[in-house]
């Protein structure tokens, strides 16, 4: 969980709009970093750490930090879910409707994360719906004359129809890794290796204890490999 909490929490690359420098009850400098594109949070990101605590402060009645029992850190707790307060938590219908049946009271900060958090789904479903646009442009006509279809719902039909459910392969989250995921560290990524590179690739270009770049081939004993050269025996 320590990973998944870390990037949720110090890495939401969310900018809040300038609406926020208006909280004069927050901290000048903590108003600059909220405000401050992502790329220059990234040079900070536990100062998102501050960020939560305050949110926690201002709506004491259903949040609070609670320690983590596998790292030992503190984050943002939903007493109301029972579940950590992470932005896609915030963000889910179940939370919401919660959090309005009992009073719809939240601070401002917290309310200018949501702002942020919604408009960022806004755009990625603006995004999106461009995409599928582009796609159903390419759309054909069925031999049958029973109507249309693009190339993604035949493509997307071919393989429901052809690839077996229980032989699906989960591919290591880090992004520029193809072996499968599944390790003992992480059911996400292939390798311990990868999960560390996954959390802070943006941060710090190079692993701080090797100094080797974090795209660097994996090592011959890496998980990943060692998978990948079992299904290939077995394939």
């Amino acid at each position: 969980d320590y990973g998944r909490l870390s990037k949720s929490f110090c890495l939401p690359k969310l900018q809040l709009s300038d609406d926020v420098m208006e909280l004069r009850d927050i901290d000048l400098e903590l108003l600059e970093f909220l405000t401050a594109p992502v790329s220059v949070q990234l040079m900070d990101p536990e100062k998102w750490k501050e960020a939560w605590e305050l949110v926690c402060r201002e709506n004491s009645w259903w949040m609070c930090m609670r320690k983590d029992e596998k790292s030992g850190w503190e984050w943002p707790y939903c007493t109301l879910c029972s579940k950590w307060a992470e932005p896609s938590h915030l963000t889910s219908e179940p939370c919401r409707l919660k959090v309005k049946q009992h009073g719809d009271n939240i601070g401002p900060l917290l309310q200018e994360i949501l702002n942020a958090l919604d408009k960022k789904l806004e755009q990625r479903q603006s995004n999106a719906g461009m995409t599928d646009g582009a796609g159903r442009g390419l759309s054909s006509s069925s031999e049958e004359g029973e109507g249309t279809s693009t190339c993604g719902d035949q493509l997307a039909e071919c393989t429901a129809s052809n690839q077996p459910e229980a032989s699906a392969v989960r591919i290591c989250k880090t992004p520029w890794c193809n072996f499968p995921a599944g390790c003992q560290v992480s059911p996400d990524h292939c390798c311990k290796r990868c999960q560390v590179a996954d959390i802070y690739c943006e941060i710090q270009k190079k692993d701080p204890w090797t100094g080797d770049s974090w795209k660097q081939a994996h090592g011959p004993n890496c998980t990943g490999k060692r998978q990948q050269q079992q299904q290939q025996q077995h394939g």
